[in-house]
């Protein structure tokens, strides 16, 4: 089945998707783009970035599918539940899914609140760069504690889990030999978390341990356990996920506070307005923009037919900001909460760390807010991502807390 329209509009190479200057500020892409998706690139990549055609996708796995197995590309080939369908899917997430259960997320409210009243106690009145004093080492803290890493390893697995979100987001070929050592770096040591992770199921079945890697392990249904390399797997999924994903939440919302001294000083008046604030950063500058999809069969969204195994970019970044969904989509406003958001995705694939995230978030607001009577811009430009094409946030973000 051919498209409806005789030709795509507007003609553009998937590349251009991808370059640093967008992965950096994508939406003024998105502004020129939206209205005229979905569309093919002219390399063949659909690309769906209205609100209704996002979740009308994300609702449907029976015909987008999730499964990449047939990627080249070892991250998304190989990671279970968020790059699977069912029944595969189904089976990972039933077994997972205790682990992240709201009396489970209950239980460890105090614990992640002592960890992020000690990360900001260390914080002090000043000029900082907040990503690598709180935007990094919380989340890899708690998501590595939670899951029973050592201390110790905690700088090691962010190390980690960077270069595994960075062969994530990889597409094409290598376009230089430099380009080509940098992948093989982040091959090795995705390999080497891989490793760890078995060996340490391995152990949590001779001796188990109060941590979700024993709890994987204990994980069954009838006669049906996680091996111990998806263990791994999982566990990989996990950390990465639960690290950057946060890092970028906790950073995109610091700048947006930044940016605006009146909605910071009105929130710390009002903490009812935490959890608030927090979405709409979710929405603004969702951590992940994008997610890869497939179609198993030809199919009809909006006016464009696309047809039986179309590779299928959906844009939750450019979903959250569309003008049909919210009243004033770019700017950082709380009435925007009307609409629901696809910053955790939607359907089967709903986050599931999603609830884990938000309370690390809303808990690191309420402190910072508690501490600091304001917090602005340093002196330093901050520095956007532009490598890992699925991200949003900041590798760097010089502030100043009073």
């Amino acid at each position: 089945m051919a498209s409806m329209r005789a030709q795509p509009f507007p003609a553009i190479e998937s590349s251009a998707l991808f370059a640093p200057e967008v992965v950096a500020d994508p939406f003024p892409l998105y502004r020129e783009l939206r209205p005229h998706t979905p569309f093919a690139t002219t390399d063949g990549q659909w690309i769906v970035m209205q609100h209704p055609h996002v979740y009308a996708a994300l609702s449907d796995h029976r015909t987008f599918s999730s499964d990449l197995s047939h990627m080249d590309n070892e991250v998304l080939r190989e990671t279970p539940i968020i790059f699977e369908d069912p029944p595969s899917h189904t089976r990972h997430r039933k077994l997972v899914q205790p682990a992240f259960t709201p009396a489970r997320i209950a239980a460890m409210t105090p614990w992640v609140a002592s960890v992020v009243d000690e990360v900001i106690g260390s914080l002090h009145v000043g000029e900082l760069e907040a990503v690598e004093a709180l935007c990094d080492p919380l989340p890899v803290r708690v998501v590595a504690e939670v899951m029973g890493v050592p201390q110790e390893h905690h700088l090691q697995f962010k190390t980690w889990s960077d270069e595994r979100s960075y062969l994530a987001g990889l597409r094409g070929v290598p376009t230089s030999e430099a380009h080509a050592q940098r992948i093989e770096k982040a091959k090795a040591a995705n390999r080497r978390l891989l490793e760890y992770f078995v060996a340490e199921a391995r152990a949590r079945r001779a001796e188990p341990l109060d941590d979700l890697i024993s709890d994987l392990v204990r994980a069954n249904d009838g006669e049906d356990a996680l091996t111990e390399d998806e263990i791994a797997a999982v566990c990989a999924l996990l950390l990465a996920a639960g690290n950057v994903t946060t890092t970028n939440v906790l950073g995109n919302l610091l700048g947006s506070l930044a940016d605006d001294p009146e909605l910071y000083a009105r929130v710390r008046a009002d903490r009812a307005l935490v959890p608030d604030v927090v979405e709409e950063s979710l929405r603004l500058e969702s951590p992940v923009q994008w997610m890869h999809r497939h179609t198993l069969r030809d199919t009809q969204l909006g006016d464009a037919a696309i047809p039986a195994g179309a590779s299928v970019l959906l844009y939750f970044g450019a979903a959250n900001r569309d003008p049909a969904a919210y009243p004033d989509p770019e700017r950082f406003d709380l009435a925007n909460k009307a609409s629901r958001h696809t910053a955790f995705g939607y359907g089967i694939h709903f986050c599931l760390g999603a609830p884990l995230a938000r309370l690390e978030v809303v808990l690191a607001v309420n402190a910072i807010l508690d501490r600091f009577t304001s917090v602005k811009r340093g002196s330093a430009s901050a520095v956007r991502i532009s490598e890992a094409g699925t991200h949003c946030g900041y590798l760097s973000l010089p502030l100043v807390l009073a």
